[in-house]
């Protein structure tokens, strides 16, 4: 061996006895440390053990000795610690004040106050550890100096709030308060009769103005009916937008006199009918909606029910991608071809299809914690499956080092490619053309994270709808509540579309329905203006008797014709009324008849009716669809039922036209019994094809609200394609 060599092994060994030696020093002086903590453990034990001799000797109690101790007076202890230098050198004091780090000096607290300087070693006690011994100290002495203070400035607050407390409690006996809960008790009164007082004369002045509106535009009609300035036809469409109240909790409807109906009957059989315009609105987006003729001529009750044509002037240039969730079942397929026929635009949009690959050896080795029997977790990069075998068409492996994870994925991706060809093999054969996307599921199979995986695919898309198949619970072995997921996470519109299943029993139940509808009674005939002239005739021929007995008898005559005209067009009144509120709410006995699709609306705000209107309008209507305004209303704060002609101005307002609705009320303001509602209505109603309204699950960590509620009882139990809307804020 060389020399240099040999002098390099020497050197190395000297480092490691070095280091030894620094180790056996740490360790006896932390087993030294230890035995002096016993010790004076055991010591303490001691003391107290004789203390509680002494008290039970003595006979008083424990805690009088205790705060004999407390208040004792201050005596030095002697010092017999050691000062661990290791450690107070290794301290870095510039970065303790500039941190404040008051806990790394505390534990320096015990070693510095009771360090026996005398029994150290010369080698320790150097010119730099003792100057930063007292850096130490000093620093010490600051905060023990801050510590005094503080508690110096608790004592003060305590001692004036000692003082106030003291002066509170001398003028308690003082007070009276025998006379606060009736004189309450007197404010409650006073403010309870004057708000009822005012209550009656708002709801006073309304009705007094109703009736002077409704008077005045009805005699101002009357008036150029007589004149011939105004057609019937006119006179009668804008009547039907004026009403008074009829002291019912009912809508409200128009109420006119005998005489009145008598000569607008005359003037509608003398007059022909003068051709009214469709009115029409124009949307935010720029679509037209037209409005039926035919509406102008009926009741407020009628329109309520009253669906509208929607029509576009232009094709749709909304553009976007459609992002449908895809998996090996006969419902994800429908749902496909559904948003393929209905809200698809080649050209314009792009229809993505997404199916989550998930590894099938967690269908057969996973725990319920989605790990395999060894405890490590199932997912696509991890090979623990304890030499078991793919089952399901993917082929037999042996799991060691001859398997290429690779390989194993590529497979699978064929098999999903696979699996989503021949389920979109009808897109193909009518030459749309989609997007296949294939993300993995980096984790064992569950609700969960399918669902995540399809929001990050939608997230990378920017899609503008996500189309969920099958939203029944366990509907779906694949999709199971991912549909719950999305719709409490999903940050664009979401279209949860129903099973198969549910859709042959909503068209059965609609049949059902309407087979057992009876036919809608004839609206009764009005009477003839001939009882009218006859009478008219008369009069004319009684004006030239000028005689007392021959005016008398006139008026008894006049007085029983009037009776008998205002029964007979009361009573077609009410029947015509009544044909047409059965024939809105159940519709033609023919469900056949319905050949044009329809889009409901269902709105709780009228704030919220434009974006819902314009998101509708762009995305999903068709040419030739119609689209009806369903508005979910619970109780109101008054006790008042809503009016249906203030709504409908409101909407109007809005760029929406002459628009009408159908009124869904609960008297208990349940959002179940709203939402069942919705359900029972779309399932009955052949025509409809979509149900649209705004998704609230997710404002605020509070109980949903009443639209959310409804919300959530439609993504279980609609029958219909639901499409829950998530518009920005």
């Amino acid at each position: 061996m060389s020399t240099a060599a040999l002098i390099k092994s020497l050197t190395q060994q000297s480092e490691e006895l070095s280091r030894d030696l620094d180790s056996f020093s740490d360790r006896a002086f932390e087993l030294q440390r230890m035995a002096k903590a016993l010790k004076e453990r055991c010591g303490a034990d001691c003391v107290d053990k004789a203390t509680q001799v002494e008290t039970a000797a003595v006979g008083a109690p424990v805690y009088q000795l205790d705060r004999a101790k407390r208040l004792a007076p201050f005596a030095f202890t002697s010092c017999d610690r050691k000062v661990n230098w290791r450690k107070l050198r290794g301290l870095n004091l510039d970065k303790v004040v500039r941190e404040t780090d008051t806990r790394a000096l505390m534990e320096l607290y015990g070693e510095v106050a009771y360090a026996d300087l005398e029994g150290e070693s010369v080698y320790d006690l150097t010119e730099a550890n003792m100057l930063k011994l007292v850096r130490v100290l000093q620093l010490l002495l600051q905060l023990q100096q801050h510590r005094l203070e503080a508690g110096q400035g608790v004592m003060e607050v305590l001692r004036e709030e000692t003082a106030a407390t003291a002066g509170l409690l001398a003028v308690l006996p003082q007070l009276d308060v025998g006379g606060i809960g009736e004189g309450l008790r007197k404010l409650q009164g006073d403010f309870y009769k004057v708000a009822d007082a005012d209550m009656d004369a708002m709801f006073a002045q309304v009705r007094t103005e109703e009736r002077t509106a409704a008077r005045d535009t009805v005699a101002g009609q009357v008036d150029q009916v007589k004149q011939g300035q105004r057609s019937p036809a006119a006179l009668h469409s804008q009547t039907r937008w004026t009403s008074v109240s009829s002291g019912k909790t009912g809508p409200l409807e128009l109420q006119a006199g005998p005489r009145v109906e008598a000569e607008r009957a005359a003037a509608r059989a003398a007059a022909p009918p003068a051709p009214v315009a469709a009115p029409a609105a124009t949307t935010a987006s720029g679509s037209r909606v037209a409005i039926p003729s035919g509406a102008a001529a009926r009741r407020i009750e009628a329109l309520r029910t009253q669906p509208h044509e929607f029509s576009c002037s232009e094709p749709s240039t909304c553009g976007g991608t459609i992002l449908v969730a895809l998996d090996d079942t006969e419902d994800a397929a429908a749902a496909v071809e559904w948003v393929a026929a209905n809200i698809y635009t080649p050209g314009v949009d792009e229809l993505r299809v997404v199916y989550v690959v998930c590894d099938p050896r967690s269908l057969h080795v996973t725990t319920s914690v989605g790990t395999s029997r060894t405890g490590r977790p199932i997912a696509l990069d991890s090979l623990d499956l304890l030499g078991g075998q793919l089952a399901g068409g993917y082929g037999s492996f042996g799991y060691g080092d001859e398997l290429n994870l690779q390989d194993y994925i590529a497979r699978l991706n064929v098999a999903a490619e696979a699996v989503v060809a021949r389920r979109c093999e009808k897109l193909r054969q009518a030459g749309l053309k989609y997007e296949l996307e294939l993300p993995r599921l980096p984790a064992a199979r569950s609700a969960a994270g399918i669902a995540e995986t399809l929001l990050d695919a939608v997230r990378r898309a920017d899609a503008k709808l996500l189309v969920v198949a099958s939203h029944g619970p366990g509907a779906l072995a694949e999709f199971g509540s991912v549909s719950r997921y999305c719709y409490q996470h999903s940050n664009v519109p979401l279209l949860l579309m129903p099973s198969t299943a549910a859709a042959a029993a909503a068209a059965a139940e609609a049949a059902r329905h309407y087979a057992q509808l009876p036919p809608p009674p004839p609206p009764a005939a009005i009477p003839t203006p001939q009882r009218q002239l006859r009478r008219d005739a008369e009069e004319q021929q009684r004006e030239q008797e000028d005689t007392a007995a021959g005016d008398w008898e006139r008026q008894e005559e006049e007085e029983e014709e009037e009776e008998e005209e205002e029964g007979a067009l009361h009573g077609a009144a009410a029947a015509a009324a009544a044909a047409e509120a059965d024939a809105a709410t159940h519709g033609s006995a023919a469900p056949q008849a319905v050949t044009s699709p329809e889009i409901l609306l269902v709105v709780n705000h009228l704030e919220e009716l434009a974006n819902v209107w314009q998101w509708v309008a762009d995305n999903c209507a068709r040419k030739g669809d119609r689209v009806s305004i369903w508005h979910v209303a619970g109780p109101s704060a008054s006790g008042m039922p809503s009016l249906p002609t203030a709504i409908a101005n409101q909407m109007r307002g809005r760029g929406l036209g002459a628009v009408t609705y159908h009124q869904l009320y609960s008297s208990t303001g349940d959002p179940a019994d709203l939402g069942e509602q919705v359900c029972q209505r779309a399932a009955r109603s052949p025509a409809c094809k979509l149900v649209v309204l705004l998704n609230y699950s997710r404002r605020g960590l509070v109980a949903e609200a009443l639209h959310g509620s409804v919300a959530s009882h439609l993504s279980r139990h609609c029958a219909k394609p639901l499409l829950l809307l998530q518009l920005p804020e």
